[in-house]
């Protein structure tokens, strides 16, 4: 819930090409949620974005307004759903001053107190900053991502982009209309590769293996997996390294003409995948975790009365797990490199199915051999 300014962080991008850098700040909430607060200095005003909860919105506004010496004066809504947008009423009541938008489709909190309404690509001026927002349907209906760029003139002139669940890093958010979604990536067409992206979660480690499945010599993928402070991304690293973005390099696994049926397909196709990269990950979670829960609890049934002794099984069993985990990881480095294997050779969606299908049953079976036996 800390607030975190980007100016200060070890990122591969410096204030000095992106001058909105110096006036952004964070903060996290319900584990993998992230909101956002902007300064805008000609105003001297906070402008919150997608606040999120109330407890951790309020804290650091505050928390902002405090150090700053700015007002809380504007409130922008990415879309309408409640995990980004469920302080929003309370936050209207605590700051009278405060002026909320929200994209033209999205009318539900406007029956609750004053809305202004911004109109796709018209854009609008708080101090020094052009406001745009961007219909970007496809997650929901009422979605848009809010492009900001700083007009004065010591400025880099590079936009910024609060893509709330549009676009994440390596990742997009769940999407309910493909074609819709397909004509929003085609918006981004004009925006600059450097474009820095601020999505409304925290980035996964899971996705960076999905598309690794996808293109195993992906050098922006390789180069990203394992590592923090992935926020912002940039256009191009999506471009780049998205597999919701490399529709057309993922071409050939299904035959469609239309470029928005094949689209859906080729994405319905990837989320499979998906979910396959995840059902191996969790298998050696889960086996690994509930011996490792059975043993302690065994070395404590065992060892009630003698401290000591409960402290000699405890440390053997945590050079067990030691152990374990590295058999997993070397294991779970042989099933990736036969789950690609898959992918390449067998260039049928149905054949591609059944070879991750045997892969998935191997897996389970050498877990098995893995886990110590009673």
């Amino acid at each position: 819930m800390k607030l975190f300014r980007f100016a200060y962080s070890f990122s591969k991008y410096s204030s000095q090409n992106h001058s909105l850098l110096q006036q952004i700040y964070s903060y996290n909430y319900r584990d993998h949620y992230i909101a956002y607060l902007l300064l805008d200095h000609q105003s001297k005003s906070i402008i919150s974005i997608d606040p999120g909860d109330f407890e951790a919105a309020f804290y650091n506004i505050k928390n902002l307004e405090v150090n700053s010496g700015y007002k809380l004066n504007y409130i922008l809504q990415t879309h309408g759903r409640s995990n980004h947008t469920s302080s929003v009423l309370e936050l209207y009541s605590k700051f009278k001053d405060a002026k909320v938008y929200s994209g033209i489709v999205e009318n539900k909190l406007g029956t609750l107190f004053q809305t202004d309404f911004a109109r796709e690509f018209q854009p609008f001026q708080i101090g020094d900053l052009a406001i745009c927002f961007i219909q970007a349907n496809g997650h929901t209906f009422d979605n848009y991502m809010i492009a900001v760029t700083d007009t004065n003139a010591q400025s880099t002139k590079i936009p910024i982009l609060f893509s709330g669940d549009t676009i994440l890093v390596n990742n997009v958010g769940e999407i309910e209309d493909y074609g819709a979604f397909f004509a929003t990536l085609q918006k981004l067409r004009g925006f600059h590769d450097e474009t820095l992206i601020f999505p409304g979660h925290l980035p996964q480690q899971e996705v960076f293996l999905f598309a690794k499945t996808l293109e195993p010599d992906n050098i922006i993928v390789q180069n990203k997996m394992g590592l923090d402070n992935l926020i912002p991304t940039s256009l191009i690293e999506e471009r780049m390294g998205n597999p919701y973005f490399r529709y057309s390099q993922l071409n050939g696994k299904v035959k469609e003409s239309d470029p928005i049926k094949r689209y859906e397909k080729e994405m319905k196709y990837t989320e499979k995948i998906s979910y396959h990269v995840q059902e191996f990950q969790n298998l050696t979670k889960y086996y690994l975790t509930n011996y490792m829960f059975e043993q302690k609890e065994k070395c404590y049934q065992e060892n009630i009365k003698s401290v000591d002794n409960y402290v000699n099984c405890a440390l053997q069993l945590v050079n067990q797990f030691n152990e374990m985990s590295k058999k997993f990881r070397y294991q779970g480095l042989y099933f990736e490199h036969r789950f690609v294997d898959c992918l390449k050779h067998r260039p049928d969606e149905g054949d591609n199915y059944k070879c991750i299908q045997k892969l998935e049953r191997d897996l389970k079976i050498e877990a098995k051999k893995i886990t110590p036996k009673e």
